[in-house]
């Protein structure tokens, strides 16, 4: 398969993705769905995954879906943040130039900062705090069961450069 042609796969992969996340957030509003599927998003996704399993220490079943999810990164490369995920979606399709050119001056060793992010979130999680609240698919997850969802400032900028 061509270059092209995966990147066509992927944008359609894109728009279906965000389209079933729209239809779960009006279902969800309208209280037409059973919570059970409003979580696919946070099933999903390997790092929320991760995070929960190393706080309550102990294997998620529901969350060995997102297994699936680091086979085929392991494979094709990043199948949550570029090819699943609606906030990657939304970054992508939405990019501001000041903020590619201000990424590319930024340094390779300050490009580090996000694997030490990451050990770090996962280490908190591995003594119980789970930071894993960020996140499109944690706003509808928390709406479906009445939670009050994290702040997503301090996701915007990790999702934006996820080593996921």
């Amino acid at each position: 398969m061509t270059w092209k042609r995966w990147q066509r796969v992927r944008q359609a992969s894109q728009i279906a993705f965000f389209t079933l996340y729209l239809l779960l957030i009006f279902a969800v509003v309208e209280k037409r769905l059973a919570p059970a599927l409003s979580d696919i998003f946070f099933r999903l996704d390997p790092l929320s995954a991760i995070g929960a399993m190393l706080a309550s220490r102990q294997w998620i079943p529901k969350l060995g879906v997102a297994l699936v999810t680091v086979v085929l990164t392991l494979l094709i490369g990043r199948v949550w943040c570029g090819w699943i995920c609606p906030l990657g979606s939304l970054l992508e399709w939405i990019s501001f130039r000041k903020a590619r050119i201000r990424s590319s001056s930024i340094s390779a060793r300050w490009r580090w900062a996000k694997y030490f992010l990451l050990a770090a979130s996962l280490a908190a999680a591995l003594f119980g705090a789970s930071p894993y609240g960020c996140g499109p698919h944690r706003y509808l997850y928390a709406h479906a069961h009445h939670e009050h969802p994290a702040c997503p400032v301090l996701c915007h900028q990790f999702c934006r450069d996820c080593p996921v």
